[in-house]
């Protein structure tokens, strides 16, 4: 038996994966390790966690698996915690002291498939696993600087590093000194939705809850509805296709408005941007007294703007615009 624990030890399984740098099959390799040393050993199975894509950075627990067997009633359920590796439960050294403490004041164990020596009863045993707890931060910590590093890297280049391209983008193959890489190059279709929807709410005084109602009409895909739609189209492999049919809704369309690399970005600066400065500006909430409410009131009143939940409720040209209606005397702080 490789473990010191007899057989019939309640024990807990425990898989996880970061988001920073693995696959989504290092939880089955995992699941098939602990499965056979489950089965050599003898014990009894009490709970099989899996965290998906949760660094190692988050202490255990707060974790939405892990989490919930760190706190009664499930605390008491199980008398060992199994994981392929020490950095499977944490990946800081702080948090590992307190996980290891608690376990031990608890009278639990910790049985790791790579170190099956590992003892955090001693003293000495639980100092050893402090310093494989810190050499696993130390390697976070590089994955988290190399991935800050290779950033850098793309907007000083005007490349685009990947992930989800905003509402308005598409990401372009080209070729980039012998490489290919991605940039971001504005979208023939929604492209000039942007420019459509700054024009209408800053110029032509739309409220955003008329928008929406009009680009709903219209079978405007949202942003992503529209991104599914295109990679089926180009028959992505690995990514969601389905275009689920949502509505644009005030809060989607204001969080996608705000977005500063619609009026340029090092990703885009090869590219004509959409809006000017000041249109950009005209759309973002400024800080205003918060006892302007009076203020907010007849904004609302006189533009058919939408309800101050929205995160739009409020742009400083607003006040600009009830001003020049004789309406208000208040001064935005951050307005003209």
């Amino acid at each position: 038996m490789p473990y010191k624990l007899s057989p019939g030890t309640r024990v807990l399984k425990m898989r996880r994966i970061s988001r920073d740098s693995e696959d989504s099959s290092a939880l089955a390799r995992q699941a098939e390790a602990l499965d056979g040393a489950v089965g050599e050993s003898r014990f009894d199975v009490v709970g099989d966690v899996e965290d998906s894509f949760i660094s190692g950075a988050v202490r255990p627990e707060e974790r939405p698996g892990l989490g919930r067997w760190m706190r009664e009633p499930l605390w008491y359920e199980w008398d060992a915690i199994m994981v392929t590796s020490l950095d499977r439960i944490t990946r800081n050294q702080t948090h590992w002291e307190m996980f290891a403490d608690k376990c031990y004041q608890g009278g639990k164990d910790v049985i790791c498939l790579d170190d099956p020596a590992l003892d955090i009863t001693p003293g000495n045993g639980r100092m050893i696993a402090y310093i494989k707890a810190t050499q696993a931060q130390e390697y976070r910590e590089a994955i988290v600087q190399k991935r800050r590093n290779q950033t850098q890297y793309y907007r000083d280049e005007c490349l685009w590093g990947g992930g989800t391209w905003p509402f308005g983008y598409r990401p372009v193959l080209t070729e980039y000194q012998g490489r290919q890489r991605y940039k971001l190059l504005i979208d023939r279709v929604t492209g000039p939705l942007i420019r459509e929807a700054y024009e209408r709410i800053a110029e032509q005084g739309w409220s955003m809850s008329r928008l929406c109602q009009d680009w709903n009409e219209r079978g405007v895909l949202t942003s992503q509805d529209y991104r599914r739609s295109v990679n089926g189209a180009e028959k992505k492999a690995g990514v969601k296709t389905a275009v689920k049919g949502s509505k644009w809704t005030t809060s989607t369309l204001g969080k996608m408005l705000k977005k500063p690399i619609l009026k340029g970005s090092p990703c885009t600066r090869a590219s004509r941007f959409f809006v000017t400065e000041f249109l950009f500006d005209g759309l973002i909430p400024s800080s205003v007294t918060r006892n302007s409410t009076s203020c907010r009131r007849r904004y609302r009143h006189w533009v058919g703007i939408v309800p101050e939940s929205s995160p739009m409720h409020l742009p400083w040209r607003a006040c600009s615009i009830v001003r020049a209606a004789g309406r208000c005397t208040r001064t935005a702080r951050s307005g003209s």
